[in-house]
């Protein structure tokens, strides 16, 4: 077997090990996107719409001596949250800080709780599992075609040389044989 052959199989080869591998990641993506499109479609995952903004801070009042003072509080009380129209979950999940042990109700902090409730927030769109699996898909597909394309870049090249190597060995011509005298 000449070495020109050897090169054009080992090239061959490898083309082929590329589409092979590339293949079974293709079959793998499909098997998990099939799964998840016969599966019942969960609900999106997406942060609760909040307000925007900075979240204010509470203020409680506090004895000194004979005056009572302002001071900032570690959180609003459920009372003030409730006057503003939040819930305590709701607005610790949208970053306003909730002192439990708290009873007293500021109107201060209900009047600031109710102008940043009111701040709309930016809608955020959740992508569900057979889009974001469609997507996946989508992309292998594009690492496949480029794969595909260098591996057949590789078996013309190597074509090209083991057709190069027969046609240089059709055009020598046969030495002159040494007459032995």
């Amino acid at each position: 077997m000449s070495s020109a052959s050897q090169k054009s199989t080992k090239a061959k080869k490898r083309g082929a090990k590329v589409v092979e591998e590339m293949e079974k990641t293709v079959k793998k993506e499909v098997k998990r996107v099939e799964k998840a499109a016969h599966e019942t479609p969960k609900r999106p995952k997406a942060k609760a719409l909040g307000p925007t903004g900075k979240v204010p801070a509470a203020s409680v009042l506090s004895r000194h001596g004979t005056e009572m003072i302002a001071r900032e509080g570690r959180g609003f009380s459920i009372g003030e949250l409730s006057g503003a129209g939040l819930t305590p979950a709701g607005a610790a999940e949208w970053g306003a800080r909730v002192d439990y042990r708290r009873r007293s109700v500021i109107e201060s902090n209900v009047s600031a709780l109710k102008g940043w409730a009111a701040r709309p927030a930016a809608a955020a769109k959740a992508e569900t599992e057979p889009e974001k699996a469609g997507r996946v898909l989508e992309r292998v597909g594009e690492e496949v075609v480029v794969e595909a394309e260098k591996a057949e870049k590789v078996v013309k090249r190597a074509a090209k040389k083991v057709e190069k190597g027969a046609k240089q060995k059709l055009e020598k011509k046969p030495r002159a044989k040494k007459s032995g005298a």
